[in-house]
This record gives C-alpha cells, structure tokens and sequence, in this order.
C-alpha cells in the first residue's frame, strides 16, 4: 500500500430509518459499499423498520437507539456508549434528528461528523403548526452542524447555493448520488401493468412537493383525457387520502391506481413507459437514477437536483413546475413518439454509468472520511483501504 496515504477509521452511519426511500437507500448501499472496501462500519437507526431489516439481509447488525420524542437525550447517550465500545471515530448522519443526535452525544471532539443534506425542508405557508415544525428542523440542522464543526455534503449543487448561509462557517463538499448497475431485463413485468394501455408510474412519498397531483391533473387534461394512459402511483404518506379524491374529482379514477409501499419498485419502473417526476423542488432521487439505470424514459420538473442532472429533449423532457398542461404534452410525445423516449432514455443510462455510479460516489465519501483522519494526524504510514 502506497505511504503517505491515511486509513480510514471506523464509520458509523446514523438516520432514522422510519420510512424507506431515496435517503435509506442511499445510506442502505453506501454502508454496503464501505464494507466492501474493507472499512469498518456501523449503522445507528431510530426505528426498526424496513431499512434495518434490509441491513439485517446484508449482514449489518444496525443499533437501534430510543426513538421517542422525549427521548432525544437517552438516544444521544446510548448512541455515545455504543460508539465508544465500536471505536468509532466518524459519524455520517443523514436528517436533521440524526445530526442533533451527534452533536448531543460528541464530548471533547471523540469523533468527527460528516452530514449529507439530501434536499431541503419541505416548504411551509403561514405560521400554522407544520409550518413551524419545518422551520423548526431547519433551525436545528443548522445548529447542529455548525455545533460540531461537520464536514457538510450536498448531493446537489443546488442544494450547496441554497444553504451556503446556513454552512457558511463549514467546509463543504458536493457529491452525488450513485447506484449500482441494474439490468432492465432482471425484473419482471408486473401483473398491474397488464391491462391494455401506456402505464406512467410515479414514486415517492406522498406529499405536496412530489407533485402526484400534477400527474393526476395532467392524466385528466384534454390531451389525454381519451387516451389509455394509465398512472401508477408508488409510495405512502399523508396525502394519500386526497390524492385518492383528487382522482375521483378529475374523472380519472379508473386510470389512477395506487399501490402504496411496494418492495419491487425497480419493476414498476423497469416497464413502465416513462417515469414522472413532476416535484416542486427536489435532491438528486434515486427513482430518478434507477430509471436512467434502468433505460426508461424519463419526465422531469426543471427544479434542483432534476434540472441539474437532465437535459432537456437530451436526457429527458422538461416541464415547468406545476405546469400540468406541459406535463400532459410531454406524455403525448412519448406515447405517440417510442422512438424519442428510448433515445432519451440510451443517453440517460450513459450518463448514469459515468457520473453516477456506487463506485465512485463511495470513492468520494472515503476521501471526506480520510481528510476527517488526516486532520486528526492519523499515523501516515498505514494506508487507506482500496481506492476504486
């Protein structure tokens, strides 16, 4: 092993692991990655759920620390024992609970923090109760971070511009996110998509910012109001109910089907004609690089991590926010235009494979984690483990 270079230590990953989505998945593959590589890694969660037990098939033993919301010194304090007895010297924390955890367990600098911002806090009108609770979160992010002097990455460029005054005092990296390869043809069809028609899917939890009434309100837009277009939407949350109604409202219930939480999203996507992503604001998803992944056409908002990955009639068709009539028309086109989908679609999949693979998003997060060692004058004549 070349000298000079410092070995990365022992890296405990903490989130809240209630739900599963684009942040577990992430924090899911990237503590794969680095056992991979050799490192040593644990995994702190606030919730035994879906993200621990996919941890559990792996072979990651995740901790899992007090969860409830008067229990955020208990949570601290345990997750400080288990560090000491780990060894662990870096914590990469994901969400807001996740790096006020860290700041109230750190005691005279025992570990360093790195905290990826995956996308920013869901915008709130008024001084309503959500409202303040958002702004809230926010506020405490920003303490935290601050508070233990974290190395703070954004999966986005935009992201970066956006809390620049939040991190002003930080040293900040971008990196992206990545996956591993996947093959189209490893999934099979699913039985939804078995009634005759074009089928859209659309993933993510189900909230304003993810736009599902955009694509519902584009389903009933003259345009397609005659068409076979079928809509799948993927994912729970607590617009479920209205967005059930939003259907019944538009006329479109027959078209509109709604599978809540499904484990083989990769199949829905896999098949499905186009991928909409008609959010408000977003990160950089992982629905979006599965797709590009995965050679299925994809349909975007021009906002944050989406318009600065996507190129329009490139990679993908862009649409204004919030503009149903463009979304409709940009479903038409890839209905009565296949072959422009799937030339998108070719040139997204070789964008996805150079810029955004596993590999190389976890080579950029060992480098983080040595310039964390180095600074701590680790013993240079131990070397990292293997560089991809």
């Amino acid at each position: 092993m070349p000298r000079g270079e410092v070995r990365v230590p022992a890296v405990a990953l903490l989130a809240a692991g209630e739900l599963f989505g684009g942040v577990e998945r992430h924090v899911l593959d990237l503590a794969a990655a680095l056992a991979g590589q050799g490192v040593q890694v644990g995994l702190a969660l606030f919730h035994d759920a879906e993200l621990a037990a996919r941890a559990r098939a792996l072979g990651l033993a995740p901790r899992i620390l007090p969860a409830a919301r008067r229990a955020a010194v208990s949570s601290a304090a345990a997750f400080a024992s288990w560090l000491q007895g780990e060894q662990i010297a870096i914590v990469h924390t994901h969400g807001y609970k996740a790096i006020v955890c860290a700041a109230l367990a750190r005691r005279r600098d025992a570990f360093d923090v790195v905290h990826t911002v995956h996308g920013l806090p869901e915008a709130a009108e008024g001084w309503g109760m959500r409202a303040q609770r958002t702004r809230l979160y926010a506020r405490l992010d920003a303490w935290a971070a601050r508070a233990v002097r974290a190395r703070v990455c954004y999966v986005t460029d935009d992201l970066r511009h956006r809390l620049r005054a939040a991190h002003a005092s930080l040293t900040t990296h971008v990196i992206p996110n990545g996956i591993a390869a996947l093959d189209r043809h490893a999934f099979a069809r699913p039985g939804a998509f078995d009634a005759p028609g074009r089928h859209f899917v659309v993933v993510g939890r189900l909230e304003p910012v993810k736009g599902q009434s955009i694509a519902i309100a584009a389903l009933a837009h003259p345009r397609l109001a005659r068409t076979d277009v079928q809509l799948h939407v993927l994912g729970e949350g607590p617009c479920a109910g209205s967005l059930e109604r939003l259907a019944e409202a538009c006329g479109v219930a027959a078209r509109v089907r709604f599978h809540g939480f499904r484990r083989d999203v990769h199949a829905f996507i896999a098949h499905s004609d186009a991928l909409l992503m008609p959010s408000l604001h977003e990160g950089l998803p992982y629905a979006l690089l599965e797709a590009m992944a995965l050679r299925t056409p994809v349909i975007a908002s021009s906002v944050g991590g989406l318009g600065e990955t996507l190129r329009h009639e490139r990679t993908a068709l862009m649409v204004e926010a919030g503009d149903v009539d463009s979304l409709a028309g940009a479903i038409e086109r890839v209905c009565a235009q296949p072959e422009l989908g799937a030339a998108l679609a070719a040139r997204a999949a070789a964008q996805c494979r150079r810029g955004h693979s596993i590999e190389r998003m976890t080579t950029r997060y060992l480098d983080v984690y040595r310039h964390c060692a180095d600074a701590r004058g680790a013993p240079p004549e131990i070397a990292a483990q293997a560089r991809s």
